[in-house]
């Protein structure tokens, strides 16, 4: 166990002494808890396999080829190149449209055990994209030690929600989860995404609508600068990862990093 984390556990130990009933922790999920981007891995897979539904992701109707499917893979990286947060992840749920939530899962189920946990890269229409997905160990380690100190973890995740979930069961995740919701319409998915929705400033309205409505969280983890909205809420902020950016702000207010 690394000193810094012997350090965090005294301090959420000395936290929950002084403040009994701060008894919630939020953690991000893609990056965070897992390596890699559990949601950009099945938008891969469902663009490189032709099977998108929905012929107007891109808000014009489109045929369901393999120039559409290569075109909805460039724009949310494109998105996501630009720091366009919100468009990239609403992007990545909306691909959903058209799918069953027991499809998501079954689809989700596939590409984690493609992926493997072997982490490495490959290629996707000419981009160089991560491959595999395992746990951050000193995370899950961490969740655990929340947990024996009978504080409720709970995930809020820019990512939809039923494949999260299904990620979660796969690794035998236990936590209560905030994710992306589609609408579903005559059993499907549709492009529709219902609010709140956790991403960026949204993670602390959901947070402040399902969980508690005015208590802080007695810690907060994430790995973007898109999480500082809600890392800023906590008693003890940590910050996971090597986002350069992150970890300057996080150095510069003595958070804690893992």
């Amino acid at each position: 166990m690394k000193e810094n984390l012997k350090e965090l556990y005294t301090k959420i130990q000395e936290n929950l002494a002084q403040n009994p009933e701060k008894r919630f922790a939020v953690f991000d999920f893609d990056n965070t808890c897992i390596l890699n981007d559990s949601g950009e891995a099945v938008l891969a897979h469902l663009c490189r396999n032709l099977l998108l539904r929905d012929p107007f992701l891109l808000e014009e109707d489109s045929e369901l080829n393999e120039e559409y499917h290569k075109k909805v893979f460039e724009t949310y990286h494109g998105f996501s190149n630009k720091n366009e947060i919100i468009n990239a992840y609403f992007l990545c749920a909306k691909v959903f449209s058209g799918f069953s939530p027991e499809e998501v899962r079954d689809i989700t189920k596939q590409v984690i055990q493609s992926e493997g946990n072997q982490l490495g890269t490959q290629e996707c229409y000419g981009m160089t994209i991560p491959h595999g997905i395992t746990l951050q160990t000193q995370v899950i380690e961490l969740i655990d030690f929340l947990k024996k100190e009978g504080v409720a973890v709970w995930i809020i995740s820019a990512s939809q929600q039923v494949s999260v979930k299904t990620t979660m069961d796969h690794f035998g995740l236990s936590a209560q989860l905030i994710g992306i919701n589609n609408e579903i319409k005559d059993g499907k998915f549709t492009r529709t995404i219902l609010e709140p929705t956790p991403v960026v400033k949204g993670k602390v309205l959901c947070m402040r609508t399902i969980i508690d409505s005015a208590s802080n969280p007695i810690i907060v983890v994430d790995d973007s600068t898109t999480g500082l909205p809600i890392l800023t809420t906590a008693d003890i902020p940590v910050v996971v990862g090597q986002n350069n950016a992150l970890i300057k702000i996080a150095e510069e207010k003595a958070w804690f990093m893992i």
